[in-house]
């Protein structure tokens, strides 16, 4: 679900079924937030919400991109939780991520998707919900990062900017504009990381 096709199609929670070519429902109206609090079937097909975090399995093609070492991504999911504390439940890898970098899953228990935007469309006050970010231990960008000093100022600055990336695709985002002055202070940093190596 979201406000319009295009940006759902880019949604971290459609990798692993772009990957095998599952068809899915793509629901960009108002009022579908409402139609799936009662709807739970239709025919005999289940609904349900691909941004769930107890959706089976995906079966995946092969994979060609190689994973962050096992301790290494250890490491660095400790320095998510650090860096990131209260505001996530929990940060893991994702077997289910293909192309994008991390994804916001909720963990069981919590106010469902639907009823979060519903409330949302209502104009309700609605605090951001602790999710789990799961991240995707094959991606070069979290490759780059496990690689960066421990603790440096740049990687505490990417891991913020993957955080808040991930809640503006689930348009959850309460301050976008926020964002910016990080974004300009990573391009400095990786400019005159640059300019230093050459």
């Amino acid at each position: 679900m979201g406000d319009d096709s295009k940006s759902i199609l880019r949604s971290p929670h459609l990798d692993a079924f772009q990957v095998v070519g599952t068809e899915v429902l793509l629901l960009t109206e108002p009022m579908d937030s409402f139609m799936l609090m009662g709807l739970r079937k239709y025919k005999d097909f289940e609904l349900k919400n691909a941004a769930q975090a107890d959706l089976p399995e995906v079966p995946r093609q092969e994979e060609k991109a190689e994973k962050i070492p096992d301790e290494e991504f250890k490491t660095l999911v400790e320095r998510f939780k650090q860096v990131l504390g209260e505001r996530v439940t929990d940060v893991r890898a994702s077997s289910r991520l293909s192309q994008s970098v991390a994804r916001l899953v909720d963990p069981q228990g919590t106010l469902n998707p639907e009823l979060q935007r519903v409330y949302k469309y209502l104009g309700k006050e609605v605090e951001i919900p602790k999710k789990i970010l799961e991240l995707n231990p094959s991606h070069a960008i979290l490759k780059n990062l496990s690689r960066l000093e421990a603790a440096s100022a740049l990687q505490a600055l990417v891991i913020e900017q993957i955080y808040d990336s991930a809640l503006l695709v689930e348009g959850l985002h309460p301050d976008p504009a926020r964002i910016v002055p990080r974004i300009q202070q990573i391009i400095e940093q990786a400019l005159n990381r640059s300019l230093k190596s050459e």
